[in-house]
């Protein structure tokens, strides 16, 4: 077929429908589109806000006042941090740098401000695994 010809029977067959077609329903077609739009959107907007919470400013927090849940999320994305940041660190060239400037470089992946918790937090998991491995295994 001839690319001429479909454009002509696409246009009839528009015309046909919008014959057919009177302006009520044609308005009728196009709120149920934008509900079904609207409603897709905002079950797509709740479904993101809870699925990516919004980070929020704990730094004037005291460690009691977090829930288990937010130490558990934070602990989380913290270890997801420091794995991500200690790859950049070793994917990096440090040849120029002397013994004591790497290691303070990659001390402060760990020990960074706003990490020092989730760092004591992981030490002391990491101390009861130890503890109890090696009381099973004597």
């Amino acid at each position: 077929m001839d690319k001429k010809t479909i454009l002509e029977d696409r246009e009839l067959i528009n015309e046909n429908i919008e014959d057919n077609l009177n302006t009520e329903e044609i308005i009728i077609d196009k709120k149920i589109s934008s509900y079904i739009e609207k409603t897709i959107e905002n079950k797509f907007n709740k479904a993101i806000d809870e699925i990516i919470p919004l980070k929020k400013e704990n730094n004037n927090k005291m460690v009691y006042e977090y829930t288990i849940h937010e130490l558990y999320q934070n602990t989380m994305q913290y270890l997801i941090d420091v794995i991500n940041d200690v790859a950049d660190f070793i994917s990096i060239d440090h040849k120029n740098d002397t013994n004591k400037e790497f290691r303070n470089k990659l001390f402060n992946i760990f020990l960074n401000e706003n990490r020092k918790l989730y760092t004591g937090i992981i030490l002391i998991i990491l101390s009861l695994i130890i503890y109890f491995v090696d009381g099973v295994s004597t």
